[in-house]
């Protein structure tokens, strides 16, 4: 992003290209939180469930 912008600070295209590369940017983190979310929330189950399990025996 930098470099795009150090081409040309004034240049529309330029601002064009950065704004859209940190969108797609934006994007790839959001999905990869979004997973991170899921595999979070997997852990903890199977985490709760082999607590409970060792709890009863």
């Amino acid at each position: 992003m930098i470099d795009l912008y150090e081409t040309n600070p004034e240049g529309v295209e330029e601002k064009k290209r950065i704004i859209e590369y940190a969108d797609r940017k934006l994007h790839e983190i959001n999905e990869q939180i979004s997973e991170l979310q899921i595999l979070r929330d997997e852990i903890l189950s199977y985490k709760e469930r082999y607590l409970h399990s060792k709890e009863l025996e």
